[in-house]
């Protein structure tokens, strides 16, 4: 669990809500619509964002593993893996994109 250790003291300050999110061992899940705005499309294109859009069905999944967070985000089609871990006092995060190597920036 990174948060809680990276947060310190502010962890407590969090929402109810986030902090058992992030308290959780075994990780956890959250649905809900989100809307993704893209200021500079290549900039979100190269960094491999997901596209455009309002109110987007959003699935999350986290999973603790070790010194490390896998995370992986579905926006509509539009899947993001990431691994998050800690390095002394920053959160490090790995950002890879499931939907390919190149995803489209016309979409």
């Amino acid at each position: 669990m990174i948060y809680p250790e990276l947060l310190e003291s502010s962890f407590d300050k969090l929402p109810r809500a986030l902090r058992h999110f992030h308290s959780s061992p075994s990780g956890g899940r959250a649905v809900g619509t989100v809307t993704v705005s893209r200021h500079n499309r290549v900039i979100a294109w190269l960094v491999g964002f997901p596209p455009s859009g309002s109110q987007l069905p959003l699935k999350l999944e986290v999973t603790v593993r070790e010194d490390r967070e896998v995370w992986v985000r579905q926006f509509g089609d539009f899947v993001m893996k990431s691994v998050q871990r800690r390095a002394g006092e920053l959160l490090l995060e790995n950002l890879r994109t499931a939907s390919g190597l190149y995803p489209n920036p016309r979409r």
